[in-house]
């Protein structure tokens, strides 16, 4: 037992000697930190110089002293110190104002560096490529997140791409790539209204890429005529289209440029009066119309008769035989044009002008210069930029003969003549029009050719033409007045004595002939005018689109008159009336809200409400009502009779005297 109490001694004095021994090593590790952080406070290392090493600080290859012996005295040894990184905040700043722009300020600093503050500062999520390198230097003051983005990647050529709520950072490269390899050809068709799918074609082809094709459908076969040659052909109409493969965004640009060139061609209305005017003494030369170029004639009728207002002077100025003067001013310009000479020259036949206004007081002035004659007044519909003609005239036969070894050929022509107006419309968008006018006049004269007295004499018309090219801009609904092309016609009298000019030698000298020539102008009048078509379908596409939003507020019940707003009237009188004690006029409006929609739980609970109130027979008084109607004809209602007045009552019984006893 007191071996055990030994033991037990034993190592509880161990244990105080093990504690000590650990407080006072910490004691001394404290105080050797606290001197050499005094030693460095007071003795600051230089950049790149030698570190001296703390007093008590143990040695690499010097022995460890015991934890009992006192600290050695350390010596100094020589350690290089790494210059610190020069932070980013200190090269750059970045300033964002509340409503997201950009001030930034940098100077040399690294690209992936200043993307990442950038997306720290503005809370963008940016993410750099590994490839992303290079240094940059900019100023920027107030800008947008993107372009301060797209500044800061341009100079050193990288490009971004948002996708979602991330910025991608690539090379060029990396992005070029990237996006070959997302790309996918499509495939897809295009319907055209009024473009030929050649030309389309040709429209298509510069936008393809290496990897695109196109196919085209719908080529029409030219011409109207149907002779036997055409018979059993392969070729129809179809519909043009066009089957392009491509990438998206090619063929998203292809339907662009046919959104924009595929569009209903203008149409012009050409009205041509063609009048032939006679030619005398007094207008030799033909009708001047520089006198009227570009008048209005609106201004110089009255507006309640339509006749013209005296005195005007203008059946004079246009009488033959004045110059045309060349125009001078603006007013004037494009009003007269002298076609074949020169301004200040001689005046040339054929002349022209513009009318504005109505043209039936042109020709009612035309009529007091010289007789006239409206030969014919049609009109025709065109397309823009497509040629029309105007023909007035007679076809003239004639016959050819084809002679060889074997065989004899005739065959019958035609020779055209008359007037003929050929045009073609050219519309600009300011809403002038360009003009390509060929008026012409043609006449023929027999003339025999062959041996005369022989079989072999043929007849033929010469032809005698006289025709105009001209262009001319003119507004739509002007008019454009040509003259100068003249037809003569040789009227010869003969006069002679009945009998005695049948005697040769002495028939001659009793007759006599006389030629006249009767000389005509003719005079086109064409006036072309624009027809607003578009505008016509824009108006009815409009009221379409009305109609369509009538019928969409109907059934959402937008309209006054619709099923819905006439209920919610009902359930709105329902409730007023309820609220004002109208129990009557409750129950009206909550049962036509209910006819309206039966399926009203609030109606529902509101009538039920009303009827469920005590006392209240309002309902048993409107079915009784109904009952009464449907059982009960008008004819079969008998009003009862009033009851009979009661009877007087009986009068009061005489009131009986006492009798008096004798005294």
């Amino acid at each position: 037992m007191h071996t055990y109490d030994n033991l037990i001694g034993n190592q509880g004095r161990v244990r105080r000697w093990v504690v000590t021994s650990l407080v006072l090593a910490s004691l001394t590790a404290l105080v050797v930190r606290v001197a050499v952080a005094s030693q460095a406070t007071q003795s600051p290392v230089p950049s790149g110089g030698i570190a001296p090493v703390a007093a008590g600080a143990p040695q690499a290859d010097a022995p460890q002293a015991s934890e009992r012996e006192p600290a050695a005295q350390s010596v100094p040894v020589a350690t290089t110190v790494p210059e610190p990184a020069t932070p980013v905040d200190a090269l750059a700043s970045i300033e964002v104002s509340p409503s997201g722009t950009i001030t930034l300020a940098a100077q040399n600093v690294d690209v992936d560096s200043l993307l990442e503050l950038l997306a720290v500062r503005s809370k963008q999520n940016i993410v750099a490529s590994d490839k992303v390198d290079g240094k940059v230097s900019v100023n920027l003051y107030d800008v947008p997140f993107d372009q301060a983005l797209e500044a800061i990647l341009s100079v050193n050529g990288l490009v971004s791409n948002r996708e979602g709520g991330f910025i991608f950072v690539y090379t060029k490269t990396e992005f070029d790539e990237a996006v070959k390899a997302a790309r996918k050809t499509a495939t897809r068709v295009y319907t055209l209204q009024f473009l030929n799918s050649d030309d389309a074609e040709s429209f298509v082809k510069p936008i393809l890429s290496k990897e695109g094709l196109v196919a085209t459908r719908g080529k029409v076969p030219a011409g109207f005529e149907s002779t036997i040659t055409n018979g059993g052909a392969d070729d129809y109409a179809f519909t043009a289209r066009l089957l392009v493969t491509d990438y998206e965004a090619n063929l998203d640009e292809i339907a662009r440029i046919f959104k924009e060139i595929d569009v209903a061609p203008k149409q012009v209305r050409v009205e041509c009066t063609i009048v032939s005017a006679t030619v005398d003494e007094n207008n030799a030369y033909g009708v001047d119309f520089a006198a009227i170029g570009n008048l209005n004639f609106a201004n110089v009728t009255d507006a309640v008769t339509s006749t013209l207002v005296p005195p005007l002077g203008i059946p004079d100025a246009l009488k033959g035989g004045t110059a045309v003067p060349y125009p001078t001013t603006s007013a004037q310009a494009g009003a007269v044009s002298n076609i074949v000479s020169l301004p200040g020259a001689p005046v040339a036949n054929v002349k022209m002008g513009l009318i504005a206004g109505d043209m039936a007081v042109f020709l009612n002035i035309l009529d007091d210069v010289t007789d006239t004659t409206v030969l014919a007044r049609p009109a025709v519909t065109c397309l823009n930029r497509q040629r029309a003609t105007l023909e007035v005239g007679e076809r003239v036969a004639y016959v050819t003969t084809t002679i060889n070894q074997t065989s004899t050929t005739q065959t019958v022509n035609y020779l055209d003549t008359g007037i003929r107006l050929s045009f073609r419309p050219f519309i600009a968008d300011d809403g002038m029009i360009r003009m390509e006018l060929i008026p012409s006049i043609s006449d023929y004269k027999l003339r025999n050719v062959g041996a005369k007295d022989t079989t072999s004499e043929t007849t033929v018309p010469d032809e005698n033409k006289q025709e105009i090219r001209t262009n001319v801009r003119v507004r739509s609904g002007q008019t454009v007045v040509l003259g100068g092309l003249f037809s003569d016609k040789i009227i010869t009298q003969r006069k002679h004595v009945p009998g005695l000019s049948e005697i040769p030698f002495i028939g001659g000298l009793t007759g006599g002939q006389a030629d006249q020539v009767q000389r005509k102008e003719i005079i086109f009048m064409v006036t072309p005018t624009v027809i607003e078509d578009e505008k016509l379908y824009e108006e009815g596409r409009d009221s379409l689109e009305i109609t369509d939003n009538v019928r969409v507020g109907a059934r959402a019940g937008l309209l006054p008159f619709s099923r819905e707003q006439v209920t919610a009237n009902y359930q709105q009188d329902a409730f007023d009336a309820y609220t004002n004690g109208e129990l009557a006029r409750t129950l009206f409006y909550s049962n036509a809200a209910l006819r309206m929609k039966p399926i009203s739980p609030a109606m529902r609970q509101l009538r039920e409400r009303v009827m469920s109130m005590p006392g209240s027979d309002y309902q048993d008084r409107i079915d009784q009502t109904l009952i009464e109607r449907r059982t009960f004809s008008p004819a079969q209602l008998v009003v009862p009779a009033p009851p009979p007045p009661p009877p007087p009552a009986p009068p009061p019984p005489p009131r009986a005297e006492p009798e008096q006893s004798p005294t």
